[in-house]
């Protein structure tokens, strides 16, 4: 089950708005915390990020020996039921409004099958789509862990949000 931490950033005195950035399960983390407390949030990265629907349409899709190896990764912090209540917590929120957003995708994943393939493209159009001022972004250097495969990507793409944001924050010529 998603446990949202606010309290995390009060105790390191980091002050909001944040730039939210999230990887796979972390993505749907990011995206609950976004919709529930969006006056906090000046944006949002997902990189490779989980879909609601990821297990209905995807897994399935997968070889057997890979889908077996991806069910038995939620063993590891929790169990598939705990995940399955994770993406029905997020499955609630639609869509994080103006809010700015980028999605990442790793172009670069050979364990999946065609369809399983085009099922994770479509899952990564749909998160873009949560918000009206979005940017999709396929690495195809990298695979599912983008942040490892290509850490400077990322780090680009964090930037690019951040001097956009502080960009828009400045009062421009015509106001003065």
């Amino acid at each position: 089950m998603l446990k949202i931490y606010g309290f995390y950033f009060k105790k390191t005195n980091v002050k909001p708005p944040y730039i939210l950035v999230g990887h796979s399960f972390g993505g749907l983390n990011i995206r609950l915390y976004a919709s529930l407390y969006p006056e906090e949030v000046a944006g949002v990265l997902l990189l490779d990020a989980c879909h609601e629907d990821q297990n209905k349409l995807m897994a399935p899709a997968l070889p057997p020996p890979n889908q077996k190896q991806y069910f038995r990764q939620f063993a590891v912090e929790g169990t598939l039921a705990e995940f399955e209540e994770s993406l029905e917590q997020v499955r609630k929120h639609k869509t994080l409004g103006d809010m700015p957003l980028t999605v990442v995708t790793g172009g670069n994943q050979p364990v999946h099958t065609l369809e399983s393939w085009a099922h994770w493209m479509g899952f990564q159009k749909d998160l873009a789509a949560l918000s009206s001022n979005s940017r999709h972004v396929i690495l195809e250097d990298a695979g599912h862990a983008v942040h490892i495969d290509n850490p400077q990507a990322v780090i680009d793409e964090i930037q690019k949000m951040h001097d956009a944001l502080k960009h828009a924050a400045e009062p421009s010529l015509k106001e003065k």
